[in-house]
């Protein structure tokens, strides 16, 4: 294998398999201008200087697998109509993932990264499968256009996580989070389910200016720091389970036009409800608290209830604006 100070494929132009096996370099590599009519495959490869994949435009397979660098690795401006894995990567430099338009299935499993990972500007038409991340540095999902759906499982992770500008028509699901440091929620404007699962945290979360028309699901949180819900505009159900906080709670400025729910709280800090304006039913369920718990600023048109209310501190309702028959709209029945 040539070891030249920078190794460059220009212009492939191919009708049949291409694999690249067992890479061994100690300097830049540069792929670009692929246009494939065929599978590719880049297997086993042990880098110590730059990547950079630019400008493929594929109709069949392409495989990256068993990666292991200790520089930066570029994909950029990739056009595919066909699949797309990325398995195994071991990486202790930074990764970036720019410009995809897909219009077919895109997996990344298996990462194990001990720097910056960045996925920007995807525009996609098929799955989006982000699977086994072992990660100790920030990760950032931008830009995201996708019509199909996009699973994160599986996280397991040290350092910043940062969802923004999520454009999404179909089901986004978020799995199994075992998170030890920020996690942000930025800008999502969607139009299907979203489903947060399994979380396990023990630093901040923030969902913040959710742009929501169909179900939203937070099931089984377990934290140990605040959390953050700011900016809800949604037109369908949302639904609060499973809650276990060791820390302060904040739902800031929801706009709902239809049921929440807020089940199975186990709190042991201050928790807070500012500025609701709904149109629909709203039910808090089993509360466990043992400290305040402030209900603010509510414009309510529709029933509120409080059911099964556990607590060893205040509770505060201030500021409600309803338009329905106090005994029917506001029911509380405490333990």
């Amino acid at each position: 294998m040539h070891n030249a100070d920078t190794i460059k494929y220009f212009g492939l132009c191919l009708t049949t398999d291409v694999t690249f096996t067992d890479f061994s370099l100690t300097t830049d590599v540069t792929f670009t201008g692929f246009s494939l009519t065929t599978d590719v495959t880049f297997t086993g490869f042990s880098l110590t200087t730059d990547v950079t994949f630019t400008g493929f435009s594929l109709t069949t397979d392409v495989t990256f697998t068993g990666f292991n660098l200790t520089t930066d690795v570029t994909f950029t401006g990739f056009n595919l109509t066909t699949d797309v894995t990325f398995t195994g990567f071991n990486l202790t430099t930074d990764v970036t993932f720019t410009g995809f338009s897909l219009t077919t299935d895109v997996t990344f499993t298996g990462f194990s990264l001990t720097t910056d990972v960045t996925f920007t500007g995807f525009s996609l038409t098929t799955d989006v499968t982000f699977t086994g991340f072992s990660l100790t540095t920030d990760v950032t999902f931008t830009g995201f256009s996708l019509t199909t759906d996009v699973t994160f499982t599986g996280f397991n992770l040290t350092t910043d996580v940062t969802f923004t500008g999520f454009n999404l028509t179909t089901d986004v699901t978020f799995t199994g989070f075992s998170l030890t440091t920020d996690v942000t929620f930025t800008g999502f404007s969607l139009t299907t389910d979203v489903t947060f699962t399994g979380f396990s945290l023990t630093t901040d979360v923030t969902f913040t200016g959710f742009n929501l028309t169909t179900d939203v699901t937070f099931t089984g949180f377990s934290l140990t720091t605040d959390v953050t819900f700011t900016g809800f505009n949604l037109t369908t159900d949302v639904t609060f389970t499973g809650f276990s906080l060791t820390t302060d709670v904040t739902f800031t400025g929801f706009n709902l036009t239809t049921d929440v729910t807020f089940t199975g709280f186990s709190l042991t800090t201050d928790v807070t409800f500012t500025g609701f304006s709904l149109t629909t039913d709203v039910t808090f369920t089993g509360f466990n608290l043992t400290t305040d718990v402030t209900f603010t600023g509510f414009n309510l048109t529709t029933d509120v209830t409080f059911t099964g209310f556990n607590l060893t501190t205040d509770v505060t309702f201030t500021g409600f604006s309803l338009t329905t028959d106090p005994h029917n709209s506001i029911k509380m029945v405490f333990n």
